[in-house]
Formats: structure tokens, sequence, C-alpha cells
């Protein structure tokens, strides 16, 4: 598993799937000393993510999508925990 496009982030990894880069897959990282369990949330945003950041304090995943040379989208999602 090889991902070029990854954000970690208080305790909260988030990566672009190898199978489409219109999927964001975001992880909780499991901690025994914090009793934190793994979980897993898949995000479909429908359009190729170009780069993307993250923020779990305030729930946020920030994805940027490139129209053109000179055009760029940012596209602000909450609910990513």
């Amino acid at each position: 598993m090889f991902h070029t496009v990854w954000e970690c982030l208080g305790g909260i990894l988030a990566y672009l799937s190898d199978l489409s880069s219109q999927f964001v897959i975001v992880k909780q990282l499991p901690s025994v000393i914090r009793g934190i369990e793994e979980k897993e949330w898949t995000f479909d945003v429908g359009f190729d993510i170009d780069d993307f950041a993250i923020d779990p304090s305030q729930d946020l995943l920030m994805a940027i999508r490139t129209v053109s040379e000179s055009y760029v989208i940012i596209y602000a999602l909450y609910g990513i925990v």
C-alpha cells in the first residue's frame, strides 16, 4: 500500500484510494492507552481530487480540484470523524 496523497493529524490518517482519486479513506488510528478503537470511513466526493487537507478538531476535509491552469476549486466537507 503506497499512497501519494495522504494526511495524518490528531490520530486520523486520510489518503486517496488506490482505485479512484474520487475516494478519500479516513482511518481513526487505534490507541490501547487512550482506549480508542480503529474506525474507517470512505468518502466519494464525486470528482478527482488533486490534493486535500484535514482538520479533525473541526471535523473537516478540504478537497482541492484543479479545473484548469488558472482555476482551482476548494471544497469544504464536514463530518469526517
